[in-house]
């Protein structure tokens, strides 16, 4: 009896009479008396955990072998039994490892992913020597398996022996894409999916793979130019293949290099591919079409479509266990709040997406961005100065740039919110330059109006005046609102420093007027100050008064005391 219950996952009465039969009873009753077993309703437990512990030890393997293969023939859902035949079977058996594969990939589809791992390894662990197809396809499916479940130290394990016994050609290709889909640095993953693209031969499906996931690692490596020849590469390949699957994927890869790459948006084909991949079991594909479609979209500062595409891609990752997904979604959530000056939810979507990024060993130095810039905004210079030193010193070890660019953005917005414009201006000048190669979408730019102010406070008029010059035409060419409030808020300050005032004021309309355009109160408070700032230069005291008692009343809702603060000087300076 005791054997029985400490086999079963879900063990009750009616399944003990099943597998006793007539030995049923009388041994459930000396358990129960016994203060062995206990009752709860219909179902049968350990009266300690430690019981159960015992009972398995004191087993020999060929009587609980024999013990689950009978458990195997009267449970009733077909993960139950499959567990039990694995348990039972101590040597290679075709059918029973075909079984627990089928098994695997049910549990796979339903978000099962650390079920559907183990079920993998059983199925590889009893697949005879002769199969060699088949240990192939299941080595990749139990380590895929343990990589969506959060562990990547055993994925990478699997695939380490896999890589080993790969004959040349593109059965080591397969494997070396596999084991670069699991690395943590972005550079070790695009060495070996070069290596797997020289040994990819004529395979079209493979092509698009590695071809997909080198666009898409581009934008942290190589920069974004070269992500779009992959990502064209990587849709020719798919459509060659004939694989809907694919082909979403390697559309979502282009279609994020293409953006940016400063290209907007190919609104149709994205939403072609979204419907595609909503038919698929497994949506949303990890670097599909809807994750693509939502970048796009929080980028070009579309907040509230963003929003309710990435809440929905949450909930799945929370309701079909895909921490990763999940995590995803949360950084994105946690930007997009932050924007929409609800800096509290943005705070908490931060803390939530680091924390699941760091239990699957996924948190690289750009995971950490929203933490460090909602910590910086909300005045906590401390911890945003210590999170973006150290996320820069781990990017530069491994080669991110596109991390050491917003972690030096953070530093010099920073200094710049502490009054410091020469210190702020060297961290920005390098953000600057360093992202020109992995961003040029006007609205993935958020240190260039940071750099403006820096370099017109210092006096550097000219430079001023040679950024907004080559980022005015492209956000006027792209209609971003967000971008366009931004450049005409430094262009105004340009000019005010130049002495007109007239155009410097009518630029300040122009910023306002685009910032109606746009949610971030942040940035709308900003150009007040700026305006005000102005204003009070211009001896427009009453005007200068409104206008930054405005801006006061706006960075105190959000929360922004540093600023805040500059906005009270400010208004010290008006007499009267």
């Amino acid at each position: 009896m005791a054997r029985a219950v400490a086999a079963l996952a879900e063990p009750t009465v009616d399944l003990l009479e099943a597998a006793l039969g007539d030995r049923h009873d009388p041994g459930l009753g000396e358990a129960l008396q016994a203060r062995i077993l206990e009752l709860d309703g219909n179902r049968v437990r350990f009266t300690h955990p430690l019981l159960a512990s015992a009972v398995v030890a004191l087993q020999t393997p060929a009587r609980r072998r024999a013990l689950h293969a009978r458990l195997a023939d009267i449970v009733r859902s077909a993960e139950e039994r499959a567990r039990h035949l694995a348990l039972a079977t101590a040597r290679p058996d075709r059918d029973v490892a075909s079984t627990l594969e089928d098994v695997a990939r049910t549990a796979q589809v339903r978000g099962a992913s650390a079920a559907a791992a183990e079920f993998a390894e059983q199925a590889l662990r009893l697949t005879p020597r002769s199969c060699t197809e088949n240990a192939r396809r299941r080595v990749l499916l139990a380590a895929d398996m343990h990589s969506h479940a959060g562990d990547v130290d055993r994925a990478t394990a699997l695939l380490e022996r896999a890589r080993a016994e790969a004959t040349p050609g593109q059965n080591r290709a397969t494997v070396l894409t596999h084991l670069a889909a699991v690395q943590a640095s972005p550079q070790s993953a695009v060495a070996l999916y070069r290596e797997a693209l020289s040994e990819a031969g004529d395979d079209d499906a493979l092509q698009a793979r590695i071809h997909l996931r080198l666009a898409s690692l581009m934008r942290f490596s190589d920069g974004v130019l070269r992500g779009v020849e992959h990502g064209e590469l990587a849709v020719r390949a798919a459509s060659r293949a004939g694989d809907a699957r694919l082909r979403c994927s390697a559309i979502a890869a282009y279609g994020l290099v293409r953006f940016n790459a400063g290209r907007g948006i190919p609104a149709t084909e994205m939403e072609d591919a979204i419907s595609l991949e909503r038919s698929l079991a497994d949506w949303p594909l990890d670097f599909g079409p809807t994750i693509t479609y939502g970048h796009q979209l929080w980028w070009s500062a579309d907040i509230d479509r963003a929003r309710t595409l990435f809440e929905e891609v949450r909930d799945v990752g929370e309701t079909r266990n895909r921490p990763q997904l999940a995590a995803e979604a949360l950084w994105f959530l946690s930007f997009l709040e932050w924007r929409a000056g609800r800096w509290e939810d943005a705070d908490r979507y931060a803390g939530e997406s680091v924390d699941l990024m760091t239990q699957f060993g996924r948190l690289l130095p750009p995971g950490e961005l929203p933490s460090a810039v909602i910590a910086a905004h909300l005045g906590r210079i401390d911890d945003a100065g210590a999170r973006a030193q150290g996320a820069i010193a781990r990017a530069e070890a491994e080669r991110i740039v596109i991390a050491q660019t917003g972690h030096g953005w953070v530093l010099g917005f920073i200094e710049l919110s502490l009054g410091n414009a020469a210190p702020a201006l060297e961290h920005l000048r390098r953000a600057y330059a360093l992202r020109n190669d992995f961003a040029l979408e006007p609205g993935m730019r958020l240190e260039v109006g940071d750099l403006l102010e820096a370099l017109i406070a210092v006096g550097e008029l000219q430079e001023a005046d040679d950024v907004l010059t080559t980022r005015e035409p492209r956000a006027a060419a792209l209609d971003r609102a967000w971008a366009l409030a931004i450049l005409a808020r430094g262009r105004a300050l340009l000019l005010a420093a130049q002495g007109d005032l007239e155009r410097a004021f009518a630029s300040f309309e122009s910023a306002l007027a685009e910032h109606a355009r746009s949610i971030d109160p942040f940035q709308n408070a900003r150009t007040l100050l700026a305006l005000g700032r102005t204003q009070r230069r211009a001896k427009k005291r009453a005007a200068a008064r409104t206008t930054l008692e405005d801006a006061l009343s706006r960075f105190e809702r959000l929360g922004a005391p540093l600023w805040a603060e500059l906005a009270r000087a400010e208004l010290s300076r008006i007499g009267g």
